[in-house]
């Protein structure tokens, strides 16, 4: 998997999703459940180009003895992630946004560790 691409297709897809969301909000075209459905799309999509973004780059680092090493190092951070507590801070009005933005980073981490 080339992780790097799949980070800029997501980073596209939420600038795109942002860019809908700002219009239909000047327009006042589309209800508040429909936007607050574009945010968290957005969130999603940005929770998963971060995971990717970083896959990549540990993925690209220099140094490692062999790729191997490079997918135990993703693997071992991926893992971190998916196994991380919840952390119930979260609370108001942002609360879809973020879920859907760790719902988004779990969704990748696991392609990425069935890539692996």
């Amino acid at each position: 998997m080339n992780y790097g691409q799949k980070a800029d297709e997501l980073t596209a897809r939420a600038d795109s999703r942002r860019r809908t969301l700002r219009e239909a909000a000047i327009e006042d075209s589309v209800g508040v459940d429909d936007l607050a459905r574009m945010v968290n799309d957005i969130a999603d999509a940005e929770g998963q180009a971060h995971v990717y973004a970083i896959a990549a780059h540990v993925n690209g680092k220099d140094g490692w003895a062999s790729q191997a090493d490079a997918d135990a190092a993703i693997r071992e951070w991926v893992t971190s992630l998916l196994t991380a507590g919840a952390d119930d801070t979260w609370s108001g009005r942002t609360n879809d946004a973020k879920r859907a933005h760790w719902d988004g980073i779990r969704t990748a981490a696991g392609d990425v560790l069935r890539g692996l």
